[in-house]
């Protein structure tokens, strides 16, 4: 029972990892556009 909980607090942890780190690589793909548009 333990052992399964940790498993999904794992778990959730890495789905939260991973949308944020996609966000931040949005993020830095817009303000690189944004640069490459204000040359």
């Amino acid at each position: 029972m333990l052992q399964s909980c940790s498993e999904n607090e794992n778990k959730k942890e890495d789905t939260i990892h991973n949308i944020s780190s996609h966000e931040v690589k949005k993020d830095l793909l817009s303000i690189l556009e944004i640069r490459l548009f204000s040359i």
